[in-house]
């Protein structure tokens, strides 16, 4: 006698798994060689989505929102969560209740001076000169 399923199982769908039918080829590293298959829109309109826990909500809300952060980092961090949430997929936005960020958020040329500015205040953190040094180093030799 076995035990009865008492919720609907869960599907997982990464992005590897949904493009354009016309895109999809056996894959020839496969053992034995399978055809592939592809799920499109259709399919991932036809299930239901997960529902968003508490706990991611909590979770993503501390990624988006660290505590601790000085003002001026919290605004450059705020600007990087606009670019992060801006970039996810309309049902990913509306299942964690982000709003749609300004279309100016995500231009090209605003976020890559974003992702400059992150890069030049990550390396004045203590030691990553040192490290980036240390490693181009090892690279030489």
């Amino acid at each position: 006698m076995g035990s009865r399923l008492t919720e609907r199982p869960l599907i997982g769908v990464t992005t590897s798994e949904v493009r354009m039918a016309e895109h999809v080829d056996p894959l020839p590293q496969a053992e034995p060689a399978t055809p592939e298959m592809a799920l499109g829109m259709k399919y991932l309109r036809s299930v239901e989505l997960v529902r968003i826990t508490g706990a991611a909500r909590d979770a993503i809300a501390v990624v988006l929102d660290p505590p601790g952060l000085d003002d001026g980092t919290r605004e450059l961090w705020h600007d990087l969560s606009q670019v992060a949430t801006g970039t996810l997929p309309d049902w990913a936005r509306d299942a964690y209740g982000f709003a749609t960020p300004p279309p100016e958020a995500l231009e090209r040329e605003y976020v890559r001076q974003l992702l400059g500015t992150l890069d030049l205040a990550f390396e004045s953190l203590d030691g990553v000169m040192e490290a980036r040094r240390r490693i181009e180093l090892r690279a030489r030799s």
